[in-house]
């Protein structure tokens, strides 16, 4: 790996970044003799701060928000540091490594305006999300119904209870989503060619309100009812549609490579899976080093995992019913939960959890070394996928 200061360019530097400067930052990476992992983490980064300064700037600039910029409950403040707040910018990322696979002389005005509307739109998902989840916290930041409620008690006003937080985010989900689109309407492109980028982000925004619905009527069911086919489903509607193929197919339509798109779905689909089953095993690795300080999320809201369906799958009589209690019983404690990972660790779900992540990880990797595209591209988008999935997950 190189350690030469003279390679070290970073664009992150120059106050008047621009599309030529980051195009010509990754052209100079990629010509380094020998990619390094270095030369693409630096790459990856650069792009983060690209979308992190083009979020910036659209927001800044949107006249949209101008009728609630001086508002005393400072919302518009309060949503633009919640959309630039820590995010792993992993949409955009996803795009742009795609679109710049298939397109030699890449639009300026079309990418950042696609990049710009696949964050907003994640945001918008993330802030419904976490209503529904009546989640206070997301990887340990304030969602944004708990900014809004924090900000309502400060000046005073909860005493009316005729606003929460929850009322005002879900407005400024909507506002978001809308948002989004006006976004896409600035593309530079042909009507037909605008109208399926269009297409593609109001089908994967229902797909992900259909996983969500899925979710809500799976948990009315008892969990001895639940099929492995039916949780896969739902891991592809929210969480592998919106997150890896959407991005991707956005790449290859913006670079006209429309034959691609079968193949970028099955990649897609293959790396959201293995993305969302890492997640939930994250959650229970956290919650097992902290107990006392670490909240089990997806334990604590009784989700369906695959991992808590394998649990079940396999487990003794006595272990099932204590499951069937525990996601039963509305008052539990860390006991409860101690006990639960337990089991989970007992049968082997973890365990068959990480062998899934790797298999369907292989999957993504084997179609992608198949694409017809520069060499250098397949190692930065092979690369961001251990970034994203690491080997020792």
């Amino acid at each position: 790996m190189s350690s030469n200061k003279a390679n070290k360019i970073s664009i992150s530097d120059d106050e008047n970044l621009d599309f030529d400067n980051l195009l010509s930052l990754i052209n100079r990476k990629l010509n380094i003799q020998n990619l390094q992992l270095s030369n693409c983490l630096e790459i990856f980064d650069e792009i983060k701060i690209y979308a992190n300064k083009l979020l910036d700037n659209n927001l800044t600039e949107c006249e949209v928000w101008s009728a609630i910029l001086d508002n005393d409950l400072k919302i518009y403040e309060i949503i633009k540091n919640f959309i630039l707040g820590k995010g792993k910018r992993l949409r955009p990322i996803l795009f742009f490594l795609t679109y710049l696979a298939f397109e030699k002389k890449p639009d300026r005005i079309n990418a950042d305006n696609i990049m710009s509307a696949l964050e907003i739109i994640h945001t918008f998902i993330l802030i419904h999300d976490d209503i529904i989840d009546k989640s206070s916290a997301r990887r340990s930041s304030p969602t944004l119904h708990t900014l809004f409620n924090d900000n309502i008690r400060m000046k005073g006003l909860n005493k009316s209870h005729r606003i929460t937080g929850e009322d005002m985010a879900l407005v400024a989900g909507d506002m978001l989503y809308t948002y989004a689109f006006d976004s896409i309407h600035k593309v530079n492109l042909p009507q037909k060619v605008l109208i399926e980028i269009s297409n593609i982000l109001t089908k994967t925004a229902m797909l992900t309100a259909h996983g969500e619905f899925h979710e809500m009527l799976e948990t009315l069911k008892p969990i001895g009812t639940i099929n492995e086919e039916n949780l896969l489903r739902l891991y592809d509607l929210k969480t592998a549609y919106y997150t890896f193929c959407a991005p991707m197919a956005l790449g290859v339509i913006l670079a006209d490579k429309h034959e691609k798109l079968n193949i970028i779905n099955d990649i897609g689909l293959a790396m959201g899976k293995a993305f969302q089953i890492l997640n939930d095993i994250s959650e229970l690795k956290a919650f097992n080093k902290a107990p006392d300080t670490y909240s089990p999320k997806d334990l604590i809201e009784k989700k369906y995992t695959l991992i808590l369906y394998w649990t079940y799958s396999s487990a003794n009589q006595d272990d099932k019913q204590f499951i069937d209690e525990f996601l039963s019983n509305n008052s539990l404690c860390m006991e409860d939960y101690i006990k639960i990972y337990n089991i989970m660790i007992k049968t082997g779900s973890v365990k068959k959890a990480t062998t899934e992540i790797h298999m369907l990880k292989k999957k993504a990797v084997d179609l992608l070394k198949n694409l017809d595209i520069d060499n250098n591209f397949k190692t930065l988008l092979h690369m961001y996928f251990n970034q994203l999935i690491p080997h020792d997950s």
